[in-house]
C-alpha cells in the first residue's frame, strides 16, 4: 500500500514549519500523529509499505525519515528505500501511480479521486479543510476502486484488525 505523509501520518504544518526553516529543521523533531502509529507500525509490519510525503527540503526528508525510524516503523518491516519525497500534490498522484498499490491513503479528494481508476482500494483520511472535498469525491461513486473516508488512520486501520482478530 501507498501512504501519503502529509495529515494522515505527520502533521502538514510541522512539515510546512520545517520546509520553511530548513537551516533549524534538524532542531524540530519530527513526530508522527499519534492516531497514525499504531496502524502504521501494522501495515509496515505486514504489508509492502511506501511512504510518500510532499515536501520542499532535504532536511525535511531527513526529518521525515529519522521520525520513521525513531517511531520504529523501520524496524517493523519499512524498507528505508520506499521512503520518497515529492513537491506538489500532482506528484504524489503521480508516483502512487508509478508503484500500483492494492491501496492509497491519502488526504486530498483530487488524488484519491484521480487514483480510482488504478487503485483498488483508496483511503481518504478527513482534515478541518479536506472533508467536504472528500465527502464528495465519495459520493461520486466514479468507476474503479472503492474509497473509505475516516477521520484517522486508526479509524479505519485498527477497526479492521479488531474485526480481523475476532473472527
Amino acid at each position: 500500500g501507498n501512504l501519503r505523509c502529509n495529515d494522515t501520518v505527520f502533521d502538514s504544518n510541522a512539515l510546512s514549519s520545517l520546509d520553511s526553516s530548513a537551516a533549524s529543521a534538524a532542531s524540530q523533531p519530527l513526530s508522527i500523529l499519534p492516531n497514525a502509529l499504531a496502524p502504521l507500525l501494522e501495515i509496515a509490519r505486514v504489508c509492502d509499505l511506501y511512504v510518500i510525503t510532499q515536501c520542499a527540503s532535504d532536511a525535511t526528508e531527513q526529518a521525515v525519515r529519522d521520525a520513521l525510524r525513531d517511531a520504529g516503523v523501520v524496524d517493523a518491516g519499512l524498507n528505508d528505500i520506499k521512503v520518497v519525497f515529492c513537491e506538489t500534490e500532482a506528484g504524489r498522484g503521480s508516483i502512487a501511480r508509478q508503484i500500483e498499490p492494492t491501496m492509497h491513503v491519502d488526504s486530498a479528494a483530487v488524488i484519491v479521486d484521480g487514483l480510482r481508476p488504478f487503485v483498488p482500494s483508496l483511503v481518504g483520511v478527513k482534515t478541518p479543510y479536506n472533508a467536504h472535498s472528500l465527502e464528495a469525491a465519495a459520493a461520486a461513486g466514479r468507476g474503479g476502486g472503492v474509497l473509505a473516508v475516516v477521520d484517522d488512520l486508526s479509524a479505519h486501520f485498527m477497526s479492521k484488525t479488531a474485526e480481523e482478530a475476532s473472527a
